[in-house]
């Protein structure tokens, strides 16, 4: 799959307050499935893209698993349509 399709199944959420929260890819077909944006700027080296997905540690509570890191956002997405094929 290329990269513009790729993009096509997730949309990009920019954070409202970068000094607390990263931007972010979520997976249209799965909001659980999101891949968060570290920018090297704010992470003192090159931008990384951190697959992650929600979890529900007990029934009011929830966070997140890190599934993995990577140095392109194309490898990330495909990370994430991996996982949401399982």
């Amino acid at each position: 799959m290329e990269k513009s399709n790729l993009r096509e199944l997730f949309t990009f959420e920019e954070t409202d307050d970068p000094l607390i929260e990263d931007d972010q890819y979520v997976l249209n077909a799965d909001e659980d499935l999101y891949i968060q944006v570290c920018d090297g700027f704010d992470y003192g080296g090159k931008t990384s893209y951190v697959v992650n997905r929600m979890v529900q540690i007990r029934h009011d509570e929830f966070g997140s698993e890190q599934m993995g890191e990577y140095k392109k956002l194309s490898d990330a997405m495909r990370k994430v349509i991996d996982l949401h094929k399982e």
